[in-house]
């Protein structure tokens, strides 16, 4: 059988209260779904693996995680799912040794090119993931999530933690979101959410409303981002949730020709 090792499981990552964030457990509870459905086995030691998913995530930015880097040259890895921004370009020799590259977002693609390298653009793997179907009556107040950054940003309004066990849940209850995590900005998508975006702690937001085709309803600062909350949901939004299920199979249907 076909063996990957799955490097940087956001998914295990401690925290004080116990829980950990919502997206990164959807978005490893997708790595395994994708795997599985393709008979690929999913092991602890990157010496067993076959192939290294380097699961690049929100890590690798402002010359962090540059470890997930170096693992290529160790073992025959894909950096996928991840965001890319502000890397030295001491570092831009170790992207050669991977034997695929994706980003989740225009922007980190842009900036990769400027270090050599010319990665596929596969959006987020959460959108693989199947929701439950949620029924409770839609409220018409606002959601507001929090934001990958000091909360001395935020005005104050109540924010729903990213850490609450029931986020999605909660979230789904709501016709309107305003979203400072690029997670609740895709899962506002997933659900056929009316949704604006603020600033998060790098450009992922920005470039991720911008490739939903909604650059209009994204605002550096979350008090101008509740201002602009649309009445209508943009029909490329919805062809973007469409098409980010068709392009995250269509790389794992790929992963043993890499």
């Amino acid at each position: 059988m076909f063996k990957v090792a799955i490097a940087n499981d956001t998914a295990i990552l401690e925290t004080k209260d116990g829980n950990t964030h919502f997206g990164c457990r959807m978005v490893m509870a997708a790595y395994h779904q994708l795997l599985a459905f393709r008979d690929i086995e999913v092991v602890g030691n990157p010496d067993k693996a076959d192939l290294v998913l380097v699961n690049g995530e929100g890590s690798i930015h402002d010359d962090e995680s540059i470890d997930l880097l170096e693992l290529a040259e160790r073992y025959p890895c894909v950096l996928m799912n991840c965001v890319f921004q502000d890397i030295s370009p001491a570092y831009s020799h170790l992207l050669q040794n991977f034997k695929h590259i994706t980003v989740r977002e225009s922007m980190s693609a842009n900036y990769m090119e400027t270090h050599g390298y010319k990665p596929e653009i596969v959006p987020d793997l959460i959108f693989s993931y199947t929701l439950p179907s949620f029924t409770a009556k839609k409220r018409d107040d606002l959601f507001i999530s929090d934001a990958c950054r000091s909360s001395s940003y935020e005005v104050g309004y109540r924010s729903f933690l990213v850490r609450d066990p029931r986020y999605v849940e909660k979230m789904s209850t709501y016709r309107h979101a305003c979203c400072g995590r690029f997670h609740s900005i895709c899962i506002a998508a997933m659900l056929n959410m009316l949704f604006s975006a603020y600033s998060s702690n790098t450009w992922k937001n920005k470039s991720l409303m911008a490739d939903m085709g909604v650059p209009e309803l994204y605002a550096d600062y979350q008090e101008d981002a509740m201002k602009i909350v649309p009445e209508v949901c943009p029909d490329s939004v919805k062809r973007y949730v469409r098409d980010a299920k068709v392009r995250i199979n269509a790389l794992f249907d790929r992963l043993r020709e890499l």
